[in-house]
């Protein structure tokens, strides 16, 4: 029995032999939901209703590398609790979502919110030296003026 093979666009290719279609089905062009028709009869089969032909399971497609992305969690922590809360806690929310995208694949959206949390971190890390400087000066500042006088 010979059988051609119907395409996704309703194209007929054929007639093939059994061997053919074994080949096929071995290469992965045909598969077992493969719409087929009979060359003498002209009825629809389908691939895996035709006697003879055997389907082997195919090996799964290999996972696809992850691109690693720092999150900056770390240090968006420190900054919230020792440093500058509001700036920390933006740090801590950018954080939080890269490694979601990452394994959404979303890595370039990742990488954006990974950037942000860098920024808020270090922006809080900034203010945090700022505001240590302002005091020491504002406390030492007096009693420098009071020794040189």
């Amino acid at each position: 029995m010979r059988y051609f093979v119907v395409g996704s666009d309703g194209k007929r290719f054929g007639p093939a032999d059994l061997q053919t279609l074994q080949d096929w089905a071995n290469e992965g062009r045909l598969t077992e939901s493969s719409k087929m028709v009979e060359e003498g009869t002209g009825s629809f089969v389908v691939a895996s209703d035709v006697p003879g032909l055997v389907f082997l399971p195919r090996a799964p497609e290999p996972d696809r590398p992850v691109e690693r992305v720092d999150n900056h969690l770390a240090k968006s922590i420190i900054v919230a609790i020792i440093c500058c809360q509001p700036l920390g806690i933006l740090a801590v929310i950018f954080s939080a979502q890269v490694d979601g995208l990452v394994i959404a694949g979303r890595t370039e959206e990742a990488k954006r919110k990974a950037k942000l949390a860098n920024s808020f971190a270090n922006w809080g890390i900034a203010l945090c030296v700022l505001l240590i400087l302002y005091t020491v000066f504002m406390m030492v500042g007096p009693l420098l003026g009071r020794v040189w006088v």
